[in-house]
């Protein structure tokens, strides 16, 4: 078995710049553990490749009020479990209105305007056996364009100043959440890393000057940028039927495995495999 990297120390960093969960322990004969149980062991039981959580290390994100007191029942005496509050920043984009989730109508984080984001920051402080360290928010999917993000950095650090100016905290991080977008058609843009790093660096440390707050620790879930661009789908063509009005193709699949055309409108780029084929593209139904 082996790990990708060692402290040779023998205890993780005082820093949250160590690459190890909190909890993570290298010793002295070379075993290692995390949360105390020794990691040879969760491979001897589990088999290997296995991903292991620290769950004394993980940040969970509050959606809504009702979560607050049930999170903290669940946490062990003696420990406190880091939260995130997800709030609404009324910044919305993505590519189709069912996935843009940064509005005030959304089902989705604890609104500002209503207040629940106020009960929430309250309620939190008032359970010790949590601790408040950030903001999340998620303002859509598939957003090949800088801007949005660079609007809802500014939003919430404004909230993160309001919190500082209603509670007396000022919390260290800021998760702007996913909604990465990448290229699914030959004509599409994908949106540049370097560009979306450079707008939200950019945004957070111009307004954190302005409102006299220490820069958080920026956050961003890549989501698809990561696994999207490495996967595809094989489909079996059943059978071709062609019509006055046009011909289609049935495969041997569907809403089962990609509901996306159907809910979101999403469109993918298409390649015959197997066969040699002569004849020149043309529009089919599926």
């Amino acid at each position: 078995m082996c790990v990708l990297r060692r402290d040779l120390s023998g205890e993780p960093s005082a820093t949250r710049r160590s690459p190890w969960p909190a909890t993570a322990r290298f010793h002295a004969d070379g075993g290692a553990s995390v949360g105390g149980v020794p990691l040879a062991e969760l491979a001897r039981r589990f088999g290997t490749p296995a991903y292991v959580v620290d769950e004394a290390d993980s940040r969970v994100v509050v959606d809504n009020l009702g979560e607050i007191a049930r999170l903290a029942s669940m946490v062990p005496f003696g420990h406190r479990q880091k939260v995130l509050l997800r709030v609404v920043p009324s910044v919305e984009a993505g590519e189709h209105e069912a996935i843009r989730t940064g509005g005030e109508d959304r089902q989705f984080g604890l609104s500002i305007a209503s207040g629940d984001a106020a009960a929430a920051v309250i309620r939190v402080l008032r359970q010790p056996e949590l601790e408040l360290v950030g903001l999340h928010c998620h303002i859509g999917s598939q957003i090949r364009m800088a801007g949005p993000y660079e609007q809802a950095a500014r939003v919430m650090v404004d909230d993160l100043a309001w919190i500082r100016e209603t509670a007396g905290v000022e919390l260290p991080e800021l998760n702007l959440g996913g909604g990465h977008g990448i290229a699914y058609l030959e004509t599409d843009d994908a949106l540049d890393p370097l560009t979306l790093a450079t707008a939200i660096t950019g945004a957070v440390k111009e307004r954190c000057a302005e409102l006299g707050l220490a820069v958080p620790r920026l956050a961003v879930e890549p989501g698809r940028a990561i696994s999207g661009p490495a996967g595809l789908t094989l489909y079996r063509v059943i059978s071709v039927k062609h019509h006055a009005n046009g011909t289609f193709v049935a495969v041997d699949g569907g809403m089962a495995d990609n509901p996306r055309p159907a809910l979101y409108g999403a469109r993918y780029t298409l390649a015959l495999v197997g066969h040699p084929a002569s004849a020149l593209p043309r529009p089919v139904g599926l």
